[in-house]
């Protein structure tokens, strides 16, 4: 390939690498990164511009190396950065807040448009969360009440049994009393005709 054409095309792929780097830049005047963060992005493009240039060599260039491959690639990234960078990276700075101011505006449109669909609909969810608060609530008391009104016929029917069963017992007892008594009284009367017929 003809040498001044490769020259040029390293030329202009100077160019583009500092173009890609001053995009970057644009995005970190708008965008506050940290210095770790700065330094990682920084990395990262300078392992993606080795690699371009390496792409370019083995698929343009032949795999061959030349001193005035890298002299382009230089000569392109200086003359930008000293001519056009300083602009380049205004312009995208005033590209991207229009971008962002636009974004802006749209999603308070939305957020305007649908808050009171919002509100309205808290709103309901609130009163109905109240209704179903009462009927639960009312539920709850007749549940409740079903519960101490069982609770207490059972302990009527706990109270009349065991009356029953003492009114049975103390029937028991007395009829016991009686046969004892009845018992005795047998046999003393038979003991009384004993001792007549062993005098007679």
């Amino acid at each position: 390939m003809n040498q001044g054409l490769l020259f040029f095309q390293t030329f202009v792929l100077g160019i583009l690498v500092a173009f890609v780097f001053d995009i970057t830049r644009a995005f970190r005047r708008v965008f506050k990164h940290n210095n770790s963060i700065v330094h990682l992005e920084d990395t990262l493009f300078w392992i993606l511009s080795f690699l371009g240039v390496l792409y370019f060599i083995l698929n343009y260039a032949g795999g061959e190396l030349r001193f005035f491959y890298f002299l382009g690639i230089l000569l392109g990234f200086i003359l930008y950065t000293y001519f056009f960078s300083r602009y380049i990276v205004n312009l995208f700075v005033k590209i991207l807040k229009i971008i962002i101011k636009i974004i802006k505006f749209f999603l308070l449109v939305i957020y305007k448009f649908f808050y009171p669909i919002l509100l309205l609909t808290k709103k309901i969810y609130i009163f109905f969360q109240k209704i179903l608060n009462i009927l639960k609530q009312k539920i709850d008391k007749n549940v409740k009440k079903q519960k101490n009104f069982i609770l207490k016929k059972r302990e009527l029917l706990t109270t009349k049994r065991t009356i029953k069963n003492d009114k049975n017992e103390k029937k028991n007892n007395t009829k016991n009393i009686l046969n004892r008594k009845k018992n005795n009284m047998i046999v003393i009367e038979k003991q009384g005709v004993k001792k007549i017929s062993k005098k007679k």
